[in-house]
C-alpha cells in the first residue's frame, strides 16, 4: 500500500504538467489514450487490487482465482500506473520543445486549408471494397443479418461460434476492410460534410456509416459498433460541431446501446451489468498477467514480428491467460485483452512494460503533431484512425495495432486508393477565400488547428471588403490650405 500512496501523486503531477503543456485544442490524443486505459483497465484492476480478488467474479463469470496471487503487491502496482507515467511523462517532457512544437504551432489560416476531395472517387473506393466484403459475407451465409441475430438470440455461445466462423470466412483482409479500411473512408466523407455543409456529402457519410454498422452486425462485431459510434463522436467534436464535454453524453449512448445489444443474446441484462462489463472486459486479465509471469508461466521472449515470416512462434500469452482464468471452457479456444504494456510484460518482464508504456507516449505525442499537420480530408481520416490505434494499445500488443486486422497497415488500403486517385487530378488546390462570398471563409474555418474565437477573427478578416483595408492603410498627406 506504501507504493500506492507513492505513485498517486507521482502519476496525478504528471498528468497535470502534461495537460498543461498541450493546447486545449490538441489534448484529443492524450484522453484518448488515458481515458481509453483508464475505462477498460485501471479503474477495474484498481478496485481489485483495493478489495481483493474476490472482486473480479462479481458476476459469476467462473473464474479460477486461485492462480491470481500477486493482486495488491508492489510489481502489481508499478505496472498499474505505469501507462499514467509513461505517457504523461513523454508529454510533460516533450512539450513545448521537441515533439510538442508541432502542437502548439498555430493552425494555418482557412485560406491554406487544402481543397475538397471527390465524391466520385470517394464512393468508388468505398463501393469497390464494400462490394469485395458483402461477397465473401454472401459465400459464406453470413449476409443475412436479421436472420442470423434472430436464430441466436438467447443464445450467447453460438454467437461466438458464428463470429469464429466469419472471421474464418473473410480473412484477414476482409476483416480488415471492415474494421479499418471502410470506416476511414466514412471518415472522409464526414470531414467533408462538415466543412462543406454539403447535403450529398452528408447523404454519402450516412450510406458509408450505415455500410459500416451492417458489415461490423454481419460479422458478429457488437463492439465494432460501439467503437464505431464513439470515434464518429469524437470525430463531431474535433469538427467543433459539438463541446468535448459533451462526449460524456456519448459514453452514456454507448452503455445504452451496450445493453440493448446485450440483452438481444442474454436474459436479464441491465445497465449495471453493462458498466461492470466495460470496466470489468479487459482489467479481469490484469492480475492474471501479473501472476502467471513468470511464476507459473516463463517469459516468452520480445516478439519483434518474426512470427509474421514465419521465423517463430506467435506470441500465445492472451491464450494462456484465457485458459488459465478459465479452466472449463473447452467448446471453443477463447483468448483475453490485455493492454499493450501488460502483453509487453509477458515477453520481458516489468522493465519492457515500463518501456513500452514510454513509447506509447510517443506515440501519443506524434499523434498530436499528426493533428497540428492534418489539413485535408485524408488527413483527417488517417488523424482519426489514429485515435483507434491508441484506443486499442489498451487491448492489444504493439505489433498488433499496425499489421492484425485492427492495424494502421489497412487504413491504407481505403485512403491509400483514394490518394492515388486525387493525385491524378489538377494539382492539390487551395481552399482560397473570396472577399465577396462569406461563405468560403466559413467552410475554409470548420478544420482548422486554431481555438474558435481565432478561427472567427481571421474569417472575418478575410471578408473585410479590400477597400476597407487600404484605406486603412494608406499613408496620410497633408496637404496645404
Amino acid at each position: 500500500m506504501a507504493i500506492l500512496l507513492l505513485l498517486v501523486p507521482i502519476a496525478g503531477g504528471l498528468l497535470i504538467r502534461a495537460s498543461r503543456a498541450c493546447p486545449a485544442n490538441s489534448r484529443m490524443p492524450l484522453v484518448v489514450a488515458l481515458g481509453s486505459y483508464l475505462v477498460t483497465t485501471f479503474l477495474g484492476a484498481l478496485l481489485t487490487g483495493l478489495f481483493g480478488v474476490d472482486f473480479l467474479d462479481i458476476e459469476g463469470y467462473g473464474l479460477d482465482l486461485s492462480v491470481a496471487l500477486d493482486v495488491g503487491t508492489a510489481k502489481y502496482w508499478l505496472l498499474l500506473f505505469a501507462p499514467w507515467i509513461g505517457i504523461a511523462g513523454v508529454i510533460a517532457a516533450t512539450s513545448p520543445s521537441g515533439l510538442g512544437d508541432a502542437a502548439r504551432r498555430p493552425g494555418v489560416p482557412p485560406g491554406h486549408v487544402r481543397g475538397p476531395v471527390s465524391m466520385a472517387h470517394t464512393l468508388l473506393v468505398f463501393g469497390l471494397l464494400a462490394a469485395y466484403c458483402v461477397m465473401r459475407l454472401r459465400a459464406s451465409g453470413n449476409l443475412d443479418v436479421a436472420s442470423t441475430w434472430r436464430s441466436n438470440r438467447g443464445d450467447f455461445e453460438s454467437l461466438m461460434f458464428v463470429r469464429d466462423s466469419v472471421t474464418r470466412a473473410m480473412g484477414t483482409l476482409g476483416c480488415g476492410l471492415i474494421y479499418t479500411a471502410l470506416p476511414c473512408l466514412s471518415f472522409v466523407a464526414l470531414f467533408e460534410a462538415s466543412r462543406l455543409r454539403s447535403r450529398a456529402w452528408a447523404a454519402a457519410f450516412l450510406g458509408c456509416a450505415g455500410t459500416c454498422v451492417f458489415l461490423s452486425l454481419a460479422s458478429a462485431q457488437k463492439s465494432l459498433v460501439m467503437l464505431y459510434v464513439g470515434i464518429l463522436g469524437v470525430g463531431v467534436a474535433e469538427l467543433g460541431w459539438i463541446r468535448v464535454r459533451t462526449l460524456f453524453a456519448v459514453l452514456g449512448g454507448m452503455v445504452v446501446l451496450l445493453t440493448l445489444l446485450q440483452s438481444y443474446f442474454i436474459e436479464d441484462w441491465d445497465y449495471r451489468q453493462s458498466v461492470l462489463l466495460m470496466l470489468l472486459r479487459v482489467s479481469t486479465s490484469f492480475p492474471y498477467y501479473a501472476s502467471l509471469y513468470p511464476r507459473t508461466i516463463p517469459y516468452q521472449g520480445i516478439d519483434i514480428g518474426l512470427h509474421i515470416l514465419g521465423m517463430a512462434p506467435s506470441p500465445r500469452d492472451n491464450l494462456d491467460v484465457f485458459n488459465s482464468m478459465y479452466p472449463g471452457v473447452r467448446w471453443l479456444q477463447g483468448s483475453v485483452a490485455a493492454p499493450a504494456h501488460m502483453r509487453a510484460y509477458s515477453q520481458g518482464g516489468v522493465a519492457y512494460a515500463m518501456l513500452v508504456s514510454v513509447g506509447i507516449g510517443f506515440a501519443v505525442a506524434m499523434v498530436m503533431r499528426l493533428r497540428a499537420r492534418a489539413r485535408s480530408a485524408i488527413g483527417f481520416a488517417f488523424y482519426l484512425q489514429s485515435l483507434v490505434t491508441l484506443y486499442y494499445l489498451s487491448q492489444i500488443a504493439p505489433l498488433d495495432t499496425l499489421l492484425t486486422s485492427y492495424g494502421m497497415l489497412y487504413a491504407l488500403f481505403g485512403l491509400g486508393p483514394l490518394w492515388l486517385l486525387e493525385s491524378t487530378r489538377a494539382p492539390a488546390t487551395r481552399l482560397a477565400i473570396d472577399p465577396r462570398n462569406p461563405n468560403s471563409a466559413r467552410r475554409a474555418s470548420a478544420w482548422t488547428t486554431e481555438s474558435e474565437p481565432q478561427t472567427r477573427r481571421i474569417a472575418r478578416r478575410a471578408i473585410e471588403p479590400a477597400r476597407t483595408r487600404s484605406n486603412t492603410n494608406r499613408p496620410r498627406v497633408r496637404t496645404a490650405s
